[in-house]
């Protein structure tokens, strides 16, 4: 072999090199990334423009299981609607939930089973005491709702997947890419 052909095999050995490790420290720095975006979920975000640390989803949502228990105890006399059983399965499932997805599904129904409860318990004849806690366990429910709503987990999701895997390198070794990107709460 002549030292030119050395030389070219040399660069194109060099060049996949370069490109296998520039791959790989990619996919590592993008598990990175979307491993601390998921951890804002349970440990909440920092409002760069308010210069505070929002409460997480998941406090939130832990709110939400217990307006919900709250729910589910305001009438148990005998009788009591069957959406209450469905309020139960559904918090339950809630509570067992494991990814951010299966959470997102389970609120949905958490919510959905508590303004079916709250329907079905107002035209119910109850106690001053029961009304009371009834409007608080809903309200309780509603602001939990209206709070997540109005976190900024979903928008570092967004920016994750809108801004970082457009930029550079990350761009570049799309097909290279076998990280996991953080879920969305919806």
């Amino acid at each position: 072999m002549d030292l030119s052909t050395n030389r070219r095999l040399a660069a194109i050995i060099l060049a996949v090199v370069i490109c296998v490790f520039s791959g790989i420290g990619v996919n590592r720095s993008l598990s990175s990334i979307s491993s601390d975006i998921e951890k804002t979920f349970y440990d909440g975000v920092y409002n760069d423009d308010e210069g505070y640390l929002e409460k997480s989803v998941q406090s939130h949502l832990e709110n939400k299981i217990d307006a919900a228990n709250g729910l589910i105890t305001v009438d148990q006399a005998p009788g009591a609607p069957a959406v209450v059983e469905e309020l139960k399965e559904a918090r339950y499932a809630l509570m067992e939930s494991k990814t951010i997805a299966e959470k997102a599904a389970a609120d949905k129904l958490v919510t959905e089973c508590s303004e079916k409860v709250y329907d079905a318990l107002i035209t119910k004849p109850l106690t001053e005491q029961q009304k009371k806690m009834l409007d608080y366990y809903i309200t309780t429910i509603r602001g939990a709702d209206n709070a997540i709503s109005k976190l900024s987990y979903n928008e570092k999701v967004d920016e994750y997947y809108n801004k970082t895997l457009k930029s550079f390198p990350v761009s570049v070794f799309k097909f290279l890419i076998s990280a996991d990107g953080p879920e969305y709460f919806k």
